[in-house]
């Protein structure tokens, strides 16, 4: 059956200068296209309710043609058809992301925009932002300004915007294992070495020890894929992260937590029927994004709608 599937995502500022609301805010109602080497094109519309951002990502197909099976006295046949002038073919995804901790949903089915591609949007449309801001910045240093000085303004811009796919820990193999590279691992453990001592005032607590371990390119990634797997069990929720690199050569992060293969699928059918209450100019009203925000709030309100230390 074809689908409609919901994956898991989160942004973050915490590292960079323009907090996630002010940049989302400030592209509502903006037009925000982004042009591909197939010479599809795909646009983004963003739009907010009281307590999620949300929108949808539209790719508009470079094809005036399409084809279909029709059954011609007995003998199936193919219809080639034109699409009218202004026509286009076009795919939507739509998302949510809770304005209270960055985390978010997806909707994604075969042949329109991945997750990854979306992220890879969004993050470089933050870079632009954060370059602009921080050319504003230099130009108000006076003429002969300290090297210092402007040292400090370029490292408040140096961290752009993070993303991390929320992946299931137990699936660790089967989602490594299509990317190019495996770059790095960070996590937290549980440590009760460290505060036990009999003279230490916090006796029977236990501290977080972060870890970040970088991977040589040479090494097979099966090896350091089954090293991963193996240390999971020790590691702290929500604090196992892989950066890995895809086909593209694009950097992301891979969030390892206790976290369903996906939330929740929906038959096409049902997802056109959705789309049919779309409205560009109001996207929040689309039955589809009022159907992920309800799941961010009641079916998974544990892992999109609480806060989270970052």
């Amino acid at each position: 059956m074809y689908v409609s599937k919901n994956f898991g995502f989160s942004f973050s500022t915490s590292k960079s200068d323009i907090p996630l609301s002010n940049f989302l805010s400030a592209l509502i109602g903006k037009s925000i296209e982004f042009s591909m080497k197939s010479g599809n094109v795909r646009r983004i519309i963003i739009d907010q309710s009281d307590d999620f951002f949300c929108g949808v990502v539209i790719t508009l197909k470079d094809q005036r043609s399409y084809a279909s099976l029709v059954d011609d006295q007995g003998q199936v046949k193919v219809k080639i058809s034109d699409l009218a002038d202004l026509e286009k073919i076009a795919e939507f995804n739509f998302w949510v992301i809770n304005k209270l901790n960055g985390f978010g949903m997806y909707q994604y089915h075969y042949g329109a925009c991945t997750l990854p591609n979306f992220a890879s949007m969004i993050t470089s449309q933050y870079r632009r932002d954060l370059e602009a801001k921080r050319k504003v910045e230099l130009a108000k240093l006076p003429e002969k300004a300290p090297a210092k000085q402007e040292k400090a303004v370029n490292s408040r811009f140096f961290h752009g915007l993070a993303f991390e796919m929320l992946v299931q820990a137990r699936d660790i193999e089967e989602v490594l294992a299509k990317y190019k590279e495996i770059r790095s691992f960070k996590y937290e453990v549980a440590s009760v070495e460290a505060l036990a001592s009999d003279d230490f005032p916090l006796l029977g607590m236990v501290s977080k020890v972060r870890h970040h371990v970088s991977f040589d390119s040479t090494v097979d990634s099966h090896l350091i894929i089954k090293g991963i797997q193996d240390m999971m069990s020790a590691v702290k929720d929500r604090s196992g992260r892989v950066e890995v690199l895809d086909d593209e050569d694009e950097s992301f992060s891979v969030k390892l937590m206790d976290v369903p293969v996906n939330f929740g699928e929906m038959p096409y059918d049902i997802f056109m029927k959705g789309l049919a209450t779309f409205d560009s100019t109001d996207v929040k009203k689309c039955d589809l994004i009022k159907a992920l925000m309800d799941k961010c709030e009641k079916e998974y309100a544990h892992v999109f709608s609480k806060e989270v230390a970052n």
